[in-house]
């Protein structure tokens, strides 16, 4: 059972943030008229409803077909050092964080693999494959594996496509291949994808191929009206939506955490669409008050 009761504070009432998620949908470019196709007769009462389940102290949604159910905060594990951090961030509740195997030459795998020796299966692990049109499934294996060692663990939850920028990335057929391979084998579990750049059209492109489970997008509040329709379509898809890099613009998001990523979180974790944000979090005094930002927009 969903924890409805406590999800909006009183600041943010049940009509307001109607108001403001249909306003969100218009400035998106969406016609109200056409909410029905898109979501049927419930699109109204859609937004009266939590999209997170409280398991202890953190609020938690399903990651798409993959089933999984990540934190609504991540860490983005780019440029982790401190064991101790993330330690500390998993205490309070986050089981969700993404690395790659090119962040500080493979040391911020390493630095994870710390963690994941005494506790992997209290997270979520996605780590990235680079593409270029000329890899094979041999190079897509290799990188994997050597992942897996950097990591400590013997699987990854999720594989994704690093960084891409062509539709001709996202097809890339030796993926798949290696994918099925290596899903067999046991070593990986499910397979996303990132995107920086191109964002609505590789988006698109992303969701028609049917085969990625899950998406990491840069988005934030310079680009949302841009990408929100993809968002939903990908909602409708079942395809889980982790943001990235979400602090461009937050000096425009209003409130009394303005300009912050504080700020930022408590603006994004209101779109029923997305599954979780990701952020740098480097300090355990940024955890602490980061991981907070999920329970305080409930009160």
């Amino acid at each position: 059972m969903l924890d409805n009761k406590n999800f909006f504070s009183e600041d943010v009432t049940r009509r307001e943030f109607i108001k403001q998620g249909i306003l969100g949908l218009m400035g998106t470019g969406i016609a109200l008229s056409g909410l029905d196709m898109l979501f049927g007769k419930d699109v109204f009462a859609a937004f009266d409803a939590d999209p997170a389940e409280k398991i202890g102290r953190m609020y938690f949604r399903k990651l798409g077909k993959t089933g999984l159910k990540i934190s609504e905060i991540g860490m983005n594990g780019g440029i982790l050092k401190d064991p101790s951090v993330l330690s500390f961030a998993m205490d309070a509740g986050l089981n969700y964080i993404e690395t790659g195997p090119e962040y500080s030459q493979g040391e911020a795998e390493r630095t994870l693999g710390k963690v994941l020796k005494l506790r992997r299966e209290e997270i979520i692990v996605a780590t990235k494959w680079k593409v270029f049109e000329e890899y094979r499934v041999k190079e897509l294996e290799t990188s994997l594996n050597d992942s897996l060692k950097r990591l400590n663990t013997d699987y990854i939850d999720i594989i994704q496509v690093w960084g891409t920028r062509r539709k001709t990335q996202v097809n890339h057929e030796p993926i798949f291949e290696a994918f099925q391979k290596l899903k067999e084998q046991g070593k990986v579990r499910h397979l996303g994808i990132t995107v920086h750049m191109n964002v609505v059209e590789l988006c698109d492109e992303i969701i028609a191929n049917g085969q990625y489970e899950q998406m990491t997008v840069a988005y934030h509040y310079d680009n949302h009206e841009e990408i929100d329709p993809v968002l939903i379509k990908a909602a409708q898809n079942d395809i889980g939506f982790v943001a990235q890099f979400i602090d461009s613009g937050m000096e425009k998001i209003s409130g009394p955490h303005k300009g912050t990523s504080r700020g930022v979180l408590e603006w994004m974790l209101k779109n029923k669409y997305l599954t979780s944000a990701i952020d740098y979090m480097n300090t355990i005094a940024e955890v602490d008050e980061l991981l907070q930002v999920p329970r305080i927009i409930r009160q």
